[in-house]
């Protein structure tokens, strides 16, 4: 975690990360969408594309 309580593997929140079993599908959804907004916001985003920018 650092020290926003972002876990810095999965860019969930502690409060996330605990409610999660809890969660329905869409409550995830969009959970894993700030995710990845953190995620790009800190320049931390991969996603594997092949060489015409489809995902892999």
């Amino acid at each position: 975690m650092d020290d926003d309580d972002i876990c810095t593997g999965c860019q969930r929140t502690g409060t996330e990360i605990i409610q999660w079993g809890r969660l329905s599908d869409d409550q995830r959804r969009a959970i894993l969408a700030l995710c990845e907004a953190r995620a790009r916001d800190q320049g931390l985003w991969l996603c594997a594309t092949d060489n015409k920018g489809n995902l892999a």
